[in-house]
C-alpha cells in the first residue's frame, strides 16, 4: 500500500456514510460506498455532485413602487398628465396621480421592461383609487412582445372615492416575453368642475415572477469512523483518488462543532494528519465540491479507498 504503509501501521477503514453531524442534508451521490472500505484494489467509488438549482423561486421585478422618489421611477414612461402626487396616496406620502383637464386628456404610465421569458407565472398587485372615472377612461393593458392586450377597464371595475387593491396571477404564457410590460392608460379623462374633476391614482405597484432557478451543482457528503483508535502518536487521514472530471474536490474535518478545511485531493494518495481531531472513538470528514455557487456543471470523483492509518 504505497505511501501509507509503516511499521506497526493500523488501518481503520471508513464505516459508514449515513452521518449527519452537522444537521444539514447531504448533496451528490455515492456509487459503492463499499468500495472505500476495501483496497486499494482499482473498485471505485463515484461521487457524484447533485443539483441544488432547477427550483422553483421567486423573483421581484418591481418592488412595491409607491412613487416617492424621482418621476417616473428609472426607466419607466409618463405621457400627459400622470405625474406622482400627493393628493391621495396609499404607502408613503405619494401616488401616480393622472388629473383630467376640461376637454379631456390622454396619457400612459407605463413600467419599465421586465424579463419575464424564464417565467411560469407572472404576479401583478398595485392599489388604485378612481376618483369620479368613467367606464372606459383608465385601461389595464400588458405587453406580450409585439403589441399592448388591454386587461380590464379600471375605470369601471372598483368603488370609486376609496382605496382598492388589484391583483392578477397571469399563466398566459404569451406574456412570458424578455421585455413585459404594464400600462395604466388614461383616456379622455375630463375635469368638469363643481367638485366633479376625474381622476386616477395608482400606488405601490408590485410585480414578481415565479421561474426556476439556474442549475447549481454542488457536493457535500459525509463519511464517519466509529470506532476509532484515538491515542496514538501518529494519525493520519489517508484517501486515494483515482480521477476527476475537472473541478477540485476538498475534504472537511468535523470539529464537534464546525467544519475546517484539511486537504484539496489529488490523483493518487493524499495523506493528511488528523490527530489534532482524532479526541473520541468518533471522526467525521466531508467531501465537498470546490465550486458551491454558480456551478452549472455536474462534476464527479472516483475512491478507491479511504482510511486512517494510525501507529506509534
Amino acid at each position: 500500500m504505497a505511501n501509507v504503509t509503516c511499521s506497526e501501521a493500523s488501518y481503520d477503514y471508513v464505516d459508514n456514510n449515513i452521518s449527519n453531524v452537522d444537521s444539514s442534508a447531504d448533496i451528490g451521490t455515492h456509487s459503492a460506498f463499499g468500495a472505500q472500505q476495501v483496497g486499494p484494489d482499482s473498485v471505485y467509488d463515484t461521487l457524484t455532485e447533485g443539483n441544488t438549482g432547477n427550483v422553483l423561486t421567486n423573483y421581484t421585478l418591481i418592488d412595491a413602487e409607491s412613487f416617492e422618489g424621482s418621476w417616473p421611477p428609472a426607466d419607466w414612461t409618463a405621457t400627459g398628465n400622470w405625474n406622482n402626487e400627493t393628493d391621495q396616496y396609499y404607502d408613503g406620502s405619494y401616488s401616480a396621480d393622472f388629473d383630467g383637464e376640461e376637454s379631456g386628456v390622454d396619457g400612459n404610465l407605463t413600467t419599465a421592461e421586465l424579463d419575464c421569458s424564464d417565467a411560469v407565472s407572472i404576479y401583478v398587485s398595485f392599489e388604485f383609487y378612481d376618483a369620479s372615472l368613467d367606464p372606459n377612461e383608465l385601461h389595464l393593458e400588458y405587453f406580450d412582445g409585439t403589441s399592448w392586450v388591454e386587461v380590464t377597464d379600471l375605470g369601471n371595475l372598483y368603488t370609486e372615492g376609496t382605496w382598492n387593491l388589484y391583483e392578477q396571477k397571469i399563466t398566459d404564457s404569451r406574456y412570458f416575453v424578455s421585455n413585459f410590460m404594464i400600462k395604466w392608460e388614461a383616456i379622455d379623462v375630463e375635469s368638469g368642475g363643481g367638485g366633479n374633476d376625474e381622476h386616477a391614482y395608482v400606488d405601490l405597484v408590485t410585480v414578481t415572477k415565479e421561474a426556476y432557478s439556474p442549475d447549481n451543482y454542488e457536493l457535500d457528503l459525509e463519511v464517519q469512523w466509529t470506532n476509532v483508535d484515538f491515542d496514538e502518536t501518529n494519525e493520519e487521514l489517508c484517501i486515494y483518488l483515482g480521477s476527476t472530471s475537472g473541478e477540485n474536490i476538498m475534504v472537511d474535518a468535523w470539529t464537534g462543532s464546525s467544519w475546517d478545511s484539511l486537504t484539496t485531493l489529488n490523483v493518487g494518495w493524499n495523506n493528511a494528519t488528523v490527530t489534532s481531531y482524532l479526541t473520541s472513538s468518533i471522526f467525521t470528514i466531508r467531501f465537498l465540491g470546490e465550486t458551491e455557487t454558480g456551478d452549472t456543471s455536474q462534476d464527479y470523483w472516483t475512491i478507491d479507498v479511504t482510511l486512517l492509518n494510525c501507529w506509534s
